[in-house]
């Protein structure tokens, strides 16, 4: 392909984004010969910057528009359908009672109990969830698909100063001995994109059917500490958070799902279904998505 040619492709791509035509649909949009595939050669092709930027920008904007719902799966409400009782969550970022003090961009109060995931992460949940209940307990969802507009909210959080009480009482309940910049250098909180955002990964802990209670894990979800890595020992977290963390990683691990060492919640599932981050936001109308009522 020559450079003239690559830049007319991203022009007349860029024309039917300004007038907000279709691609098409999901399988138009990703079949061979396609707009994706034509915008990919153009843009290794093409030698202006800021064609080259804008070419990638269409490309990441079609591959969210027109793939999330066609892949995504509302754990919970499949759980209640699938499983002996269901699993049960709340999205810490859909509340203000997390690191940051306030809702995350793309998360909506009134969807806190959507969890999205892949279709098989859906499928392997229920079928550990129907293990657990067996054993009178049940996972509890933190966070499940997050969208990339969720990260780039923090990334400007980041580098801003603390400006209320409330922030600084949950620096206090979740980064006490850090400051915002230590997170992301740490390992604890992405700045461009998160794994998260492909669907396949989860912040999950158990909570005992009989009282209704989480187990001890030693520490909160998102508490951004040493006491919070998987090779804290007892005599950090003491013996009963110790083994509740090895449970979770042996029964997450025999469903598929890969533990994170600085995070004893956080599970990536071993397969990833989707090849580019996802923007869809999480709203109440996303309830039971891909799930056959």
């Amino acid at each position: 392909m020559h450079r003239e040619d690559a830049h007319s492709i991203i022009n007349y791509y860029k024309e039917i984004c300004a007038s907000d035509s279709s691609m098409g649909s999901h399988e138009e949009w990703h079949a061979t010969g396609g707009p994706k595939e034509k915008l990919l050669e153009a843009c290794r092709f093409a030698e202006d910057p800021q064609l080259i930027q804008a070419g990638q920008e269409i490309l990441r904007r079609f591959d969210q528009k027109v793939s999330p719902k066609d892949v995504l799966v509302d754990l919970i409400a499949l759980s209640q359908r699938s499983c002996a009782q269901p699993i049960q969550g709340c999205l810490a970022y859909a509340t203000k009672d997390n690191f940051v003090g306030r809702v995350i961009a793309g998360y909506h109060p009134e969807a806190s109990d959507v969890c999205l995931v892949t279709a098989t992460v859906a499928k392997q949940l229920c079928a550990l969830q129907n293990e657990l209940v067996q054993q009178d307990l049940s996972l509890f969802i933190f966070d499940a698909y997050r969208p990339l507009r969720a990260v780039r909210d923090w990334s400007g959080w980041y580098r801003q100063p603390n400006v209320n009480a409330y922030e600084h009482e949950r620096k206090k309940l979740h980064y006490p001995h850090l400051e915002k910049e230590d997170l992301i250098r740490l390992g604890y909180a992405p700045d461009t994109v998160s794994r998260h955002c492909f669907g396949h990964v989860v912040d999950v802990t158990l909570v005992n059917l009989l009282d209704g209670k989480m187990l001890n894990m030693g520490t909160e979800f998102d508490y951004f500490d040493s006491s919070s890595h998987l090779d804290a020992g007892i005599e950090k977290i003491g013996e009963e958070a110790v083994r509740n963390r090895e449970f979770l990683v042996q029964i997450m691990q025999k469903y598929g799902f890969v533990s994170y060492e600085y995070e004893w919640w956080h599970f990536d599932y071993h397969e990833i279904e989707v090849k580019e981050p996802m923007d869809l936001e999480i709203t109440p109308d996303l309830k039971s998505l891909g799930v056959k009522l």
